[in-house]
């Protein structure tokens, strides 16, 4: 999707040719279990890639040939490692005005007598096994089993609606398929476990609290912006609202901020008032970089990182009075992001403070 998300976005005018075959693979001997060399190949007549870029950074980690254009420059860096884990070859072919050729080859073993094929016909609810039955439980099945009861609504979207809209016809049958969530209107009663919109109904029909407790908010955005000045929401008055308007018309980053060695930020007292204090835990180390590069630029008064749950305890324990806010990943080696948030809510019970707001990121949709 990333290759083809590239081609779309840089062919202006002209077409995008998308192409799948697969080949058995040529050798002396025939393979047991037999093996295909399968073969997509995505050609555009877009823009191109200049020669210098395409020879020397077109696979490296953020960067983008254009600086300006939308995105952080992870894609195909993330393409060529998932196409090298799986013994794959990827090769890009491109001229400025003319047009790009990708092409990835992946080697896969055809399914021997003892592996059950799977009928296409079959639906996507008679694939999902309740996690007891697996014999290993991941992320996702944990989200399943304990959330399959939660009620979801879409703000100014009637459960009946879903099925024809571009784009929340794809989310609620996540919602309902793969996590077994109710889909609801939203009305005050009865209660709603998470409520979800955009912003562009959150600007025109911004819900309202006046009277019920505001569930879970999820706004899906098509672009990072602020959005605290363009729509008034009633929040419920916890630590959260505080934690995110900490952030608000906060200038950009300067020199008075500086990582250490342990990745923890401590900002000089030079604004008046205390900021928010941030945890960031993620073991995969681009992520984190990216986080902790995006959370410097808000200048909180603390800004820690930690690759995985473990170090993420004790950096609660270690700070007294607390974070405002925690990123927390999900799955991580030592101690995954549940396990983490138990133990940091147990930390917080001792304390006899409040929960602290805890942002979980996941992959698993």
């Amino acid at each position: 999707m990333n290759v083809f998300g590239n081609a779309m976005k840089y062919t202006g005018a002209g077409c995008v040719l998308i192409h799948l075959e697969a080949t058995e693979s040529s050798g002396g001997r025939r393979r047991q279990p037999a093996e295909d060399s399968v073969t997509l190949t995505v050609s555009d007549t877009g823009k191109g890639v200049p020669g210098e870029f395409l020879r020397g950074r077109l696979f490296t980690p953020f960067a983008q040939e254009d600086t300006l254009a939308v995105g952080t420059g992870l894609g195909l860096s993330i393409v060529r490692s998932l196409v090298k884990a799986m013994n794959g070859s990827i090769d890009l072919h491109s001229r400025p005005e003319e047009g790009t050729i990708v092409k990835i080859a992946l080697p896969l073993t055809r399914p021997g007598d003892d592996v059950e094929v799977i009928d296409p016909t079959t639906i996507d609810s008679q694939l999902i096994q309740p996690a007891a039955e697996k014999d290993i439980v991941n992320d996702c099945d944990l989200l399943r089993h304990n959330h399959a009861k939660w009620r979801a609504a879409i703000l100014g979207m009637e459960p009946t609606d879903t099925a024809i809209h571009p784009m929340w016809s794809i989310i609620s049958h996540y919602l309902t398929d793969w996590y077994g969530f109710g889909l609801v209107s939203w009305t005050p009663r009865p209660p709603v476990d998470i409520l979800l919109t955009n912003e562009h109904m959150l600007a025109v029909k911004p819900p309202s609290s006046s009277t019920t407790p505001l569930p879970p908010l999820l706004i899906i955005c098509s672009r990072a912006t602020d959005y605290s000045n363009q729509c008034q929401i009633d929040l419920p008055e916890d630590r959260t609202k505080d934690a995110f308007d900490v952030f608000s018309d906060i200038p950009d980053l300067t020199d008075a901020t500086s990582p250490n060695a342990s990745g923890l930020i401590e900002s000089t007292p030079s604004q008046q008032g205390r900021r928010t204090r941030v945890l960031v835990v993620d073991d995969n180390s681009i992520n984190l970089n990216l986080m902790f590069t995006f959370m410097k630029k808000r200048q909180p008064e603390i800004l820690y990182s930690a690759e995985n749950g473990q170090l993420a305890v004790d950096a609660v324990e270690q700070l007294p009075q607390g974070y405002d806010l925690i990123f927390m990943d999900i799955s991580m080696t030592v101690m995954n992001g549940f396990e983490a948030t138990r133990a940091i809510r147990a930390i917080e019970k001792e304390r006899g403070s409040g929960s602290t707001p805890a942002v979980i990121i996941s992959s698993c949709l």
